[in-house]
C-alpha cells in the first residue's frame, strides 16, 4: 500500500512569494490587485517579502543577504544621483528591483528542496496560461503587447482591456524568451520528453511572432539551434558554435540577407516584417529605418569615450535610450561599467557556478549570455529571470544534487 503524501506546507514567506510571481508574470492579476486591493498592497507584499527574507535567521541573515546585494545596491544608488521624483517611490522601486536577488538569497539557503518543484510548476503554469492569452489576444488586437510596452498610464482603458485580457508586454515576452533554454536543457538531460520541448518551441516561437518583438523572435530562433549541439556542452563548446554563428553570418551575409526577407513576407507581423527587412539590408538598411537604433547605441558609445572618468552624469553627453548597459555606462562612465561586471559576477558565481561541473552546463551559460546581450540591445537587467526563474529550474532539472558551491558563505 501506498504511503500517504504530506501535503506541503506552505510558510508566510512563500505565500507573499507566490503572490509575487503572479503579480509578475500574468498581467491579469496585477490588474485585479491594482483594481480591487489597490497598488500599495503590492507594495507592503514587495516591502514585507524583502525585510522578511533578510531578517528570516536574524542578523546573520541580514548580514550574508547585504553581501550578495552589494553590487545591486550600488546600481541602485548610482541610480539615486539622477533627476527623481518622490524619494519615497524611488525608494520602492530600488526595493522592487532588488526583490528578485533578495528572493534569490532565499532559495539559495532557506528553502526546502521539495518547495522548489512546487514553485518550478507555479512559475511554468502562469507562464503558459499568460503565453496562451497573450496570443490569442494578439490575434484580437496585433499591437497590444507593444502597446503595454510604450504606454505612458498604465490605466489607460486600452491598457486596462489587455491587462484583463492577460495580454502579456515587452517584460513578459522577453521572460519567457530567455528562459526558453531550460527547456532545451531540460530535453537534453532527459527531464522533459521531446514532444514537450518541441511544443514549448513551437508556443515561445508563436508568442514571439504575435507580440511583434523581432529580437525576441531571432533569440528564439538561436536557441532553437542549440537543439542540435551535443547534450553535454561545455562553454567551450558553446564558445565555438557563437563563433561559427558570426563566422557564417558575416561570410554568406548575402544569402542571410535573401533569408531574412524571405521570412519578413511569411511573417504576418508588419512590426517583425519591418524590422526584419531592415535586417536584410545590414548598417544600410537599419540607418535608413524609423527605428535606427545603430545610432542610439553610437550616442551613448561616444559619450562614454569623450567621458570615460564622469560619464554623462558628471561630464555631460547622451545616453541611448534603448540599451540598460550602454546606457548605464554612458551615464557613470567607468565606475557604472564596474558596478556592472561585479553584479554579473555575483550573478554567475552565486546562482550558476554551482552547476559548472553538471552535463550541459553549455546550455546554462548560453542562458547567461543571451540574457546579457538582451541588455545591450535593450533595455532591462532581468534579475527575476537570472537570479531567480533560472536557479528553481536547475534545481529541478539537477534534481537538487548541486555541490557545496551553493551558498553564500561559501
Amino acid at each position: 500500500m501506498l504511503a500517504k503524501r504530506e501535503p506541503l506546507k506552505l510558510n508566510l514567506i512563500e505565500l507573499l512569494i507566490i503572490v509575487a510571481f503572479a503579480y509578475s508574470i500574468a498581467p491579469i492579476v496585477s490588474r485585479f490587485i491594482s483594481s480591487y486591493l489597490t497598488t500599495y498592497f503590492y507594495m507592503l507584499v514587495v516591502v514585507a517579502l524583502v525585510a522578511l527574507v533578510m531578517l528570516i535567521k536574524g542578523a546573520r541573515s541580514l548580514n550574508d543577504c547585504i553581501v550578495l546585494l552589494v553590487p545591486f545596491l550600488l546600481w541602485k544608488l548610482l541610480t539615486f544621483l539622477l533627476p527623481r521624483g518622490n524619494i519615497i517611490l524611488w525608494g520602492y522601486q530600488a526595493v522592487l528591483d532588488l526583490m528578485p536577488v533578495v528572493l534569490g538569497y532565499y532559495f539559495l539557503n532557506h528553502a526546502k528542496s521539495e518547495k522548489f518543484e512546487f514553485f518550478a510548476k507555479i512559475i511554468f503554469w502562469l507562464c503558459l496560461i499568460t503565453c496562451v492569452t497573450t496570443i490569442i489576444g494578439c490575434m484580437e488586437f496585433p499591437d497590444a503587447s507593444r502597446y503595454l510596452a510604450t504606454v505612458d498610464n498604465p490605466d489607460a482603458a486600452k491598457a486596462v482591456l489587455y491587462n484583463w485580457r492577460n495580454i502579456g508586454g515587452y517584460e513578459f515576452v522577453y521572460m519567457v524568451v530567455l528562459i526558453h533554454p531550460l527547456v532545451v536543457l531540460a530535453q537534453k538531460t532527459g527531464k522533459l520528453k521531446k514532444i514537450y520541448a518541441f511544443l514549448c518551441t513551437a508556443l515561445v516561437f508563436a508568442l514571439s511572432i504575435f507580440s511583434g518583438y523581432t529580437t525576441a523572435l531571432l533569440l528564439t530562433l538561436l536557441t532553437t539551434f542549440t537543439y542540435f549541439l551535443n547534450k553535454k556542452l561545455t562553454p567551450k563548446q558553446l564558445i565555438v558554435w557563437v563563433v561559427c554563428v558570426i563566422v557564417i553570418t558575416v561570410t554568406f551575409f548575402t544569402l542571410f540577407s535573401d533569408l531574412l526577407m524571405w521570412f519578413a513576407d511569411v511573417i504576418d507581423n508588419k512590426f517583425i516584417s519591418e524590422r526584419l527587412r531592415s535586417l536584410a539590408g545590414g548598417r544600410e538598411g537599419i540607418e535608413g529605418s524609423d527605428d535606427n537604433r545603430i545610432a542610439l547605441y553610437e550616442r551613448a558609445i561616444n559619450t562614454f569615450i569623450n567621458s570615460p572618468i564622469l560619464g554623462s552624469y558628471w561630464g555631460g553627453g547622451h545616453n541611448s535610450g534603448h540599451s540598460f548597459i550602454l546606457d548605464f555606462t554612458a551615464q557613470f562612465g567607468i565606475i557604472g561599467l564596474s558596478v556592472l561586471i561585479f553584479a554579473y559576477y555575483v550573478i554567475y558565481r552565486y546562482f550558476l557556478a554551482p552547476y559548472k561541473n553538471k552535463e550541459g552546463f553549455g546550455f546554462v551559460v548560453w542562458l547567461f549570455v543571451q540574457t546579457i546581450l538582451l541588455s545591450l540591445v535593450n533595455t532591462g537587467m532581468w534579475l527575476i529571470v537570472l537570479t531567480v526563474i533560472i536557479p528553481i529550474f536547475l534545481k529541478v532539472i539537477y534534481k537538487g544534487d548541486e555541490n557545496s558551491e551553493n551558498t553564500v558563505d561559501s
